[in-house]
């Protein structure tokens, strides 16, 4: 199995003109979102946001500037007397709270300016995620056809739905996170290029992979896939060989660098949200040990693999006997 790559050289010319339609595409985006917003008056108009969880992750994050402590994850201002236990993660409120801090010094409040940039967050990892996902397409879409990926998401109904503005919330931030994965696990995939490059994407790759999950573990979706394919091009390697005469890529070494970069993400994030004494404490809802699990299995899987030789026939069996003790492990450690 190889994948060819779209990617053409540019010249400086041809530089300098995708960084202007990269500029006109973000001001088409911002018109769009601005449009969108005034004419449904939610926020610019009516001065509120859109749905009730934006209001709780706003509430959240002033509570935070307001000495709420670090791992609180329980809000009292819902389901008294004991509350409500919020599954998301500090890091969307660090990039909330972090920009209304440097707001603050050009006069707002904190409190005012987390309540705009709450606002703004979605719609600007929508624009971001739009132009990742033109970064993602262009190893399949030679230039310039790659850019029109960039207006498919734009316009996409469901993606815009989570992007508009108002909306305080995580899922935008997802879809940048799954372009930029995607994106640099088919640089990782191009033919004829050194193994080291291929593992360098790879682990590129495994980083958005782990932030995605620290943001939310719904980022799994995307990232079963990836991980089902790499074990299939593993597994398809020996036909590959025996038909073009070529070595064998070293897939099962890519899907080692994907997953311990991921592992290292979720290494970090879990003291990050969660306190010494909860660690080894399993919440399937957000970023936890478990996260932390899966990637080290597909990690070992992956690196047993990479020392199996022999045709395809022995990677068969040694793939389902592979994929046989790595459900065995997950489902011990999920049930």
């Amino acid at each position: 199995v190889t994948v060819e790559t779209g990617e053409a050289p540019t010249a400086g010319g041809g530089a300098k003109l995708g960084w202007f339609l990269t500029g006109l595409f973000v001001l088409l985006g911002i018109a769009e979102h601005i449009f969108f917003a005034r004419s449904n008056g939610e926020v610019l108009r009516d001065g509120g946001l859109v749905d009730p969880d934006s209001y709780m992750r706003v509430m959240r994050i002033v509570a935070l500037h307001h000495g709420d402590p670090w791992y609180n994850t329980v809000t009292m201002r819902v389901g008294a007397p004991e509350g409500l236990s919020l599954h998301w993660t500090r890091l969307v409120d660090v990039l909330i709270i972090v920009p209304a801090f440097i707001a603050h010094l050009f006069g707002p409040s904190v409190d005012r300016a987390i309540y705009w940039i709450g606002a703004a967050f979605s719609p600007t990892c929508h624009i971001l995620g739009c132009l990742a996902a033109a970064w993602a397409a262009k190893p399949l879409w030679p230039s310039p056809g790659h850019r029109f990926t960039a207006l498919i998401v734009l316009t996409n109904a469901a993606a815009f739905g989570y992007g508009v503005f108002g909306r305080a919330d995580h899922h935008t931030l997802l879809l940048l996170m799954t372009a930029l994965m995607l994106g640099a696990a088919l640089r990782g995939a191009i033919a004829w290029q050194p193994v080291a490059v291929e593992r360098r994407w790879s682990a590129i790759a495994g980083v958005f992979a782990g932030f995605g999950i620290w943001v939310s573990p719904e980022l799994m979706v995307p990232i079963t896939p990836i991980i089902a394919a790499i074990g299939l091009f593993w597994l398809d390697a020996p036909l590959d060989q025996a038909k073009t005469g070529a070595l064998p890529r070293d897939w099962a070494g890519m899907g080692v660098a994907f997953s311990l970069a991921m592992a290292a993400v979720v290494f970090i994030a879990i003291p990050v949200e969660h306190p010494p004494a909860d660690w080894l404490k399993p919440e399937y809802d957000k970023i936890s040990l478990p996260y932390l699990v899966v990637p080290l299995i597909w990690a070992a899987v992956f690196w047993i693999a990479r020392h199996i030789r022999g045709g395809f026939g022995a990677s068969l069996v040694t793939g389902a006997l592979l994929g046989a003790a790595g459900l065995a492990a997950l489902l011990a450690h999920f049930t």
